[in-house]
């Protein structure tokens, strides 16, 4: 068939008009384009319409939106329902968009016309492909009536560079902070051409709320939709607004198409909890009640309703709908009313106007049994804290013990306290099986004074069983005692042994002045279980002195065991101690310790008071030591340093230094730390130490100058250096200290030591005097572990205690006295055999301690578990028959073969098994006179034993630093010797010193041999002080050489031979001079080098009225011998007052050392008499022999 095709106008919208015969109105067609003032024609009742004598199937056609560069077509078909033929002339196409339109036909054309036979139709076809994105319009003139009866045929079309359709906006609602919403939306697709997605994303969202998805493959055919989800997760409750970003087109030509996303955080927030409830078992006949615990977390009120939507034995007993305000919680309670034996399970449905969570479901269950009645006790019955001091916390287990014959279930727990009481309880309901206990923690954290009550009460589901009450009391007050340990607690313990456990305990008063301990008191249900031995009492106890009581236990059954001790001091509140025990059926047992130790933050408080040089030199020296203490095991920690001086305010709780702490990443740690322990000797001579302390750790310091020092997952240790007591001013207690200091510790620890004079009465000693430290002793006294430590004592072994209470020992501590044969030691799951290949001991136990003892530090974080059989003294043991709890049974109570107490022999034991071990103390120290190996200890097996060797280094090879005896100098006690005085002797000058060399300078001579010193070769140069020493050290400063100090010593000089040091003078105006010269005699190998101090007086003297003395040190070559011998004391006229001295020799670092005369550092300037002990030893000797 031919098509015409005819010119046609592209618009946006078609509509035609044809007017009909018989002058019907004309329907105006507006703004479509199409000429007003022709008839529309008549519809038929076949969907055409009538205009004139044809049907048109429409007068209006509309293309829609059609894609830049497509086609699309439409058809008008043109039918003749007359009896005869019909000839239909069509105009042209009229309309500004004419052209855009084209027009073809499927019957020839005669013209401008059709001629359509009786019953014929004509189908148009019109094409319309746009060239621009904009509106098109055209006519179609036609008439059927030659001329009588004119229509039209409107065209509409709308060219598009897109046909997608999107909203232009999208409200998410509301959602909580934290929780989203999801909604969908559609881009239709209406045009012509597949759509395809390019991308889609989310824009104007700077908070990034908003996000979007594709839902489907990404294209859409014409009528088809791309479907996407927009998510909306708010973080704060407020209205937030975005855009989507929709990218689409039908081909290379793309169209953004942006829909605007509002949403609003905020509106309720339920959270029920927990997801399921158990309710557990109960008897029929007896309700068991649970609850959901829902909280509107949100910022709007919330409605809650809630219904069981299954089961039928369950029922809401709480209010079926409320109301609930931002961030209050309701219990939607649940109750089970069994009316069968067996399990039953229901669904509770609560619902809610939470916009992203309305319904939550929980699943319940419960068990309904047939129960019988049951016997449980609660142990203790009373928990009883008796004094704790403010600021501390102290926690007890309360168990619930099942002693009857069938299981017992625990209704519910009512929880009467209040703070500083808390209780942390079981859910319930529990069941508690025969034999069995369930236990919980009740903890009195006192932050004022005075009692507190309150109770736990405990009901039960079985039928006849007795409901407990368990009484709490405590005292918010100051303990008059501390007691070790704190609490008392035995571990498992083998039911059946004829020994019993036991336990010594000390107690110690704390509380300022004497005190008597009138009763204590132990208080228990298992009054066969535990025995008490308190000692006599009543017992009158001074300041820091202690008593001891025993404990014993032995259980008569396998179970859990409690009790309380009770102690009543006169002029005090009382101190309660817990003790719980297990008795178990085999003495097998596993302790398992981890070495997980936290990060400790350790604050130094240092004296810095005139008398304080000689101590802060030695603790420089111990720091290495002290910080390889931390290193070696892994530990994180923080040091710094403030000084006793409370008037200066650069100190006064400031930390000193730059920065204000050290840690392991500090460049030049060692030193740097040496440093600030040396802080001087100008501070205020009020020591105010603890003041200083509690300054450092508390606003405002803690948080301006000395902010960053402490954690708040950190230990906080406090270390004090002094040889005064505290003079902290201000009238603040000792307890109001203690509360500040446990302020400062976060969630770690406090943990005290004090280097300070021991009470009573205080020490002397290589640093020298030290008064008592008796506020230092009140305040570490009142925490668990704090230590007290003796001024006088090594600095080095002082520091290495501190450490050793800071991070534990390298050591497990056994619940329960081992069978040392089966002793099995694990660390991180790897068993540690005792000795390694080469014999060396890894581990060692020491029945004095009950500890097994590792050789090296443990790593940080290390687990480390001993398995072993607790030592069991059969009621049978010595039978010759071997029951259970026995390893061997010989018939006999020998403690010298292979079998002892029916245990077998073994190292450590405390018995010598003859043949097989030289000795057996019982113990892991290496330094006394059995080793750990059950050897005997002897020079060269390279420990030194203490008090016997001064050095072993594993060799009886003389020379190589540690002589063959393991002694550096064999001393000659003092004895008669004529003195020789020198006769040409070379004088000496001294220099520096200050306005007298002669007083406090020195000099320097060099031997002409080699000279050996404490077992390494010295050098040859050697500094002679007229302050009566030599030193193979160079010059000291005036005020380190004139004062003198005990022997051995830390602080400068070392490397010293003294035989009368103290501050002296060389005075050439007294009567005869005074002179300090020196000379070689003898000839080689066999050389003498003799340094003379004549007639030298005391510094402070004067030339007409003093003390002076006459000496001689003489050192040998070849033998290395020393010899300080002593000549006269003379007076002139009547001396003054005259200052100490000290003799002896002491090696390069003043740990090793020997004193001479037995007085040092107070040696006393008139001649050594029986009324004057420690006098100047005239015509005498004292010889060190290598």
């Amino acid at each position: 068939m031919r098509r015409r095709v005819l010119p046609w106008i592209t618009t946006l919208s078609i509509a035609a008009t044809l007017a009909a015969c018989g002058g019907e109105t004309a329907t105006p067609l507006g703004d479509s384009g199409v000429p007003d003032g022709t008839d529309a024609g008549v519809e038929t009742d076949g969907g055409g319409i009538t205009v004139g004598e044809i049907t048109l199937s429409t007068t209006q056609v509309d293309f829609g939106k059609v894609v830049i560069g497509t086609s699309l077509e439409r058809t008008v078909v043109v039918t003749n329902p007359q009896d005869h033929a019909v000839k239909v002339a069509f105009g042209a196409l009229s309309g500004p968009d004419a052209a855009t339109f084209t027009l073809s036909f499927d019957v020839p054309l005669d013209g401008n016309a059709v001629t359509l036979e009786a019953g014929t139709q004509a189908t148009l076809t019109f094409a319309f492909s746009p060239e621009a994105a904009q509106r098109y319009v055209a006519t179609l003139a036609l008439d059927s009536c030659q001329g009588a009866c004119p229509a039209s045929i409107g065209l509409v079309a709308e060219g598009v560079l897109s046909g997608l359709v999107c909203p232009t906006s999208l409200d998410l609602g509301v959602a909580n902070p934290g929780n989203c919403v999801d909604l969908p939306f559609a881009c239709e697709n209406q045009g012509n051409a597949t759509e395809s997605l390019i991308n889609v994303s989310i824009a104007d969202d700077p908070g990034g709320v908003f996000s979007v998805l594709i839902n489907n493959d990404g294209s859409a055919a014409p009528g088809e939709t791309l479907d996407f989800v927009t998510s909306f997760c708010p973080d704060a409750n407020q209205a937030f607004t975005g855009t989507a970003v929709v990218v689409a087109g039908p081909g290379s030509e793309v169209v953004e198409q942006r829909v605007a996303l509002t949403g609003r955080g905020g509106g309720p927030n339920v959270d029920c909890a927990p997801a399921s409830l158990d309710l557990g078992v109960t008897g029929l006949g007896r309700a068991l009640v649970g609850a959901v615990i829902c909280t509107n977390t949100g910022v709007e009120e919330a409605q809650l309703g809630a219904a069981l939507v299954a089961g039928g034995a369950f029922a809401v007993t709480s209010s079926a709908s409320l109301s609930l305000a931002p961030g209050a919680s309701t219990a939607v309670q649940v109750t089970f009313t069994p009316a069968a034996l067996g399990v039953a399970q229901g669904t509770l449905r609560i619902t809610s106007n939470d916009p992203d969570t309305p319904t939550v479901d929980v699943q319940v269950q419960a068990e309904a049994v047939d129960l019988l009645p049951c016997e449980v006790t609660a142990e203790p019955g009373t928990v009883d804290f008796g004094a704790v001091s403010l600021g501390d916390r102290r926690s007890l287990s309360v168990a619930l013990a099942n002693r009857g014959p069938t299981d017992c279930v625990v209704a519910a727990f009512v929880d009467n306290t209040a703070a500083p009481i808390s209780v942390q309880l079981p859910t319930a309901p529990q069941t508690i099986a025969p034999g069995a206990s369930l236990t919980f923690d009740v903890t009195f954290a006192p932050a004022t004074g005075g009692a507190a009550t309150a109770s736990i009460a405990v009901t039960f589901l079985n039928p006849g069983s007795t409901d407990l009450v368990v009484d709490i009391q405590g005292e918010g007050a100051t303990p008059p005692v501390t007691v070790e340990p704190y609490p008392v607690d035995f571990g498992g313990v083998a039911v059946g042994c004829a020994s019993p456990e036991t336990r010594s305990i000390t107690i110690r008063r704390t509380a300022p002045g004497p005190g008597v301990v009138t009763q204590v008191e132990l208080i228990t249900s298992a009054t066969t279980a535990f025995s008490l031995n308190p000692g006599p009492l009543p017992n009158t106890l001074s300041f820091l002195e202690t008593m001891q009581v025993e404990l014993t236990f032995t259980p008569p059954a396998v179970g859990t065991y409690s009790a309380l001790i009770r102690i009543v001091s006169n002029n005090g509140p009382a101190v309660v101690v817990p003790v719980s025990a297990v008795g178990q059926p085999t003495s097998s047992r596993t302790d398992t310790v981890s070495m997980a130790r936290p990060p400790v933050d350790v604050l130094f408080v240092v004296d810095d008071s005139g008398s304080m040089a000689a101590a802060q030199a030695a603790l420089g020296q111990a720091i290495p030591d002290f910080v390889a203490a931390f290193a070696n095991r892994g530990v994180d920690f923080q040091i710094g340093v403030v000084t006793t001086d409370m008037t200066d305010p650069a100190k006064s709780g400031r930390l000193q230094g730059t920065p204000t702490f050290v840690t392991p990443a500090t460049p030049d740690l060692l030193d740097d730390l040496s440093g600030r322990l040396q802080p001087g000797t100008t501070g205020s001579g009020t020591e105010q130490g603890i003041r200083a302390a509690a300054s450092a750790v508390t606003p405002p310091l803690s948080i301006t100058a000395n902010s960053g020092f402490l954690r708040p997952d950190a230990d906080l240790a406090v270390v004090w250096l002094t040889d005064e007591d505290d003079s902290s001013l201000g009238g603040t207690t000792i307890p109001d200290y203690l509360a500040a200091l446990r302020s400062a510790t976060g969630n770690g620890a406090l943990r005290l030591a004090a280097i300070a004079g021991p009470a009573p009465g205080g020490c002397v000693g290589p640093y020298g005097t030290a008064q008592a430290g008796t506020r230092y002793a009140a305040l570490v006294g009142s925490t668990p572990g704090g230590l007290l430590l003796s001024y006088c004592d090594d600095m080095l072994g002082n520091l290495l205690r501190v450490s050793a209470a800071l991070f534990g020992e390298d050591a497990v501590t056994l619940s329960a006295q081992p069978a040392i044969p089966t002793l099995v030691v694990t660390v991180n799951g790897a068993a540690v055999p005792r000795v390694d290949a080469q014999g060396n001991a890894n581990w060692a136990y020491s029945l004095a301690t009950n500890q097994v003892t590792f050789a090296a530090p443990l790593p940080q974080g290390a687990t480390v578990s001993v398995t072993y059989d607790a030592f069991c003294l059969s009621a049978t043991c010595g039978d010759g028959v071997q029951d259970p709890n026995e390893l061997c049974d010989d018939m006999n109570a020998a403690n010298d073969d292979a079998c002892i107490n029916c245990v077998t022999a073994a190292c450590g034991d405390a018995f010598v098994q003859t043949g097989v071990e030289e000795c057996d103390d019982g113990n892991a120290d290496q330094t006394d006179a059995c080793l750990a190996s059950c050897v005997a200890a002897t020079c060269g097996d390279g420990f030194l034993q203490a008090g016997v060797e001064e050095c072993d280094d594993g060799n009886t090879v003389g020379g190589d630093g540690c002589p063959a005896t393991c002694r550096y100098y064999a001393m000659a006690g003092l004895a008669s010797a004529p003195f020789t005085e020198l006769a040409n002797g070379t004088p000496i000058t001294f220099t520096g010193g200050g306005n007298n060399p002669n007083d406090d300078g020195a000099a320097q001579v060099v031997l002409p041999f080699g000279f050996s010193f404490f077992g390494a070769p010295a050098t040859s140069t050697v500094t002679v002080s007229p302050n009566g020493y030599l030193s193979f050290d160079p010059p000291v400063t005036a005020q380190q050489s004139a004062a003198n100090a005990a022997i051995p010593s830390a602080s400068a000089p070392n490397a010293l031979m003294a035989a009368w040091w103290e501050d002296l003078l060389v005075d050439p105006n007294i009567q005869g001079g005074s002179e300090v010269s020196w000379t070689v005699q003898g000839a080689a190998p066999a050389r003498v080098a003799i340094v003379q101090w004549r007639d030298v007086r005391v510094a402070n003297h004067t030339t007409n009225r003093h003390r002076r003395f006459t000496f001689q040190i003489a050192l040998e070559e070849g033998t290395g011998v020393i010899r300080l011998a002593y000549g006269t004391t003379e007076t002139a006229f009547t001396a003054p007052t005259q200052t100490s001295a000290s003799a002896g020799i002491e090696d390069a670092t003043g740990a090793l050392g020997y004193e001479a005369l037995g007085c040092s550092p107070t040696c006393t300037g008139p001649a050594r008499s029986a009324q004057n002990p420690n006098g100047f030893p005239e015509q005498s000797e004292v010889v060190f022999t290598p």
